[in-house]
């Protein structure tokens, strides 16, 4: 990823922040030559002292197959784009604010029933918990087996995570002043996304 230094972000707990906030992540992996790419949504699990991702995806998903060794994962936080109306200086030229997490590092599969089974209970509960909802893995037992067997987890050690959050930090004082209270009074959801995390990031 390339980070000019103004927007690389060395706080771990920011990052992970964003990865649970936006939790859809792009997983691309190679393999004999071969690129694939699938969007699913990753849980943060920690282990003693390491941190992996989770997820799962279908067996008739080719891409478990020709996953390889490693794998990177990305995930695309707050993004907005900048009009040059925003500062105050109007002799500028557009751009586009965002935040953004790659993760990298060694995949395993997992395929055994209760190793899924663990990914599938975890990942609901945290999903349901973050959206203020309250299902619960409780299907019918054969039904149960049925889902599981049509599924592969994923579990990826986190080796290296760079975060690049490129929120006007490299703009002059006034302008960014302009831009954060642009976002903080203005209609937009994802402009009152990039807001927020132009207070959280430091400048």
């Amino acid at each position: 990823m390339y980070r000019p230094n103004y927007s690389v972000n060395e706080n771990a707990e920011l990052a992970f922040q964003l990865i649970q906030e936006f939790p859809l992540g792009l997983l691309i992996s190679a393999s004999l030559g071969q690129i694939e790419s699938n969007y699913l949504p990753f849980l943060v699990l920690k282990e003693q002292d390491e941190i992996f991702l989770v997820t799962h995806l279908a067996k008739a998903n080719p891409h478990w197959k020709n996953i390889g060794t490693d794998a990177v994962v990305s995930f695309l936080g707050p993004n907005h784009y900048i009009s040059p109306t925003i500062y105050i200086d109007k002799k500028n030229v557009p751009t586009w604010s965002y935040a953004a997490v790659d993760v990298r590092g060694p995949v395993e599969l997992i395929t055994d029933r209760d190793g899924i089974k663990e990914i599938l209970n975890k990942t609901i509960h945290f999903f349901e918990t973050k959206n203020q909802t309250n299902w619960s893995y409780s299907l019918p037992e054969q039904m149960q087996k049925s889902l599981e067997s049509a599924i592969v987890g994923l579990k990826i050690k986190i080796t290296k995570i760079e975060s690049k959050f490129k929120l006007s930090q490299n703009r002059s004082a006034e302008h960014y002043e302009s831009v954060l209270s642009h976002f903080k009074e203005g209609p937009s959801p994802k402009g009152r996304e990039i807001y927020e995390w132009m207070l959280k990031s430091p400048r």
